[in-house]
């Protein structure tokens, strides 16, 4: 898992039934980390997936994720 500011996030390729992509899932940064938001959509590249978690975690730093 990566950190940025003060939480914990993932990225990884996903797949479904048509489709597959990179998605992330934010993280507490407890000693047992709790999952927080996932993904609502999916990425075509990891570092897209990586940009879009950090952004995701600046709005939820800003109260609005």
């Amino acid at each position: 898992m990566k950190k940025f500011s003060y939480y914990q996030y993932r990225v990884f390729e996903s797949t479904g039934k048509d489709w597959s992509g990179w998605v992330y899932e934010i993280y507490s940064q407890d000693k047992v980390p709790e999952l927080i938001r996932e993904s609502d959509e999916w990425f075509d590249s990891q570092t897209q997936a990586g940009l879009a978690a950090i952004g995701h975690i600046s709005l939820l730093e800003n109260g609005e994720g």
